[in-house]
């Protein structure tokens, strides 16, 4: 089995990455207006694993027999759906703030 943990440092690390690279490139300078962004992008980007993990959790789920000993049964069937809400939400924030670096937009106050 997978290191969720693992798996979600790595992404987080590649979509902050994707996203400075894009910011350096694109705008030519990288501030402290930025760092907002960079916190959106991190912290989106290690939640996508988790997300694609809930959503795989109802064609994989576990065994009747364990998932009765927790206050979680019965509930499996809401997995996915937080799976898919924290999945779309993640992605939506990476697309906005790598769509928002990507025009060159200035997130600096004005006259800075």
């Amino acid at each position: 089995m997978y290191d969720l943990n693992k798996i979600s440092a790595v992404s987080a690390f590649f979509f902050t990455l994707l996203f400075f690279l894009i910011i350096v490139f694109r705008q030519k300078r990288c501030d402290r207006s930025d760092l907002g962004s960079f916190a959106t992008v991190f912290l989106a980007g290690s939640n996508i694993p988790a997300g694609i993990f809930l959503c795989w959790y109802v064609f994989d789920p576990d065994p009747a027999a364990i998932i009765s000993q927790t206050r979680l049964a019965g509930f499996e069937r809401y997995f996915s759906f937080a799976g898919s809400a924290l999945l779309f939400l993640s992605i939506a924030g990476i697309w906005t703030s790598i769509k928002t670096a990507f025009k060159g937009e200035n997130t600096a106050p004005p006259g800075k």
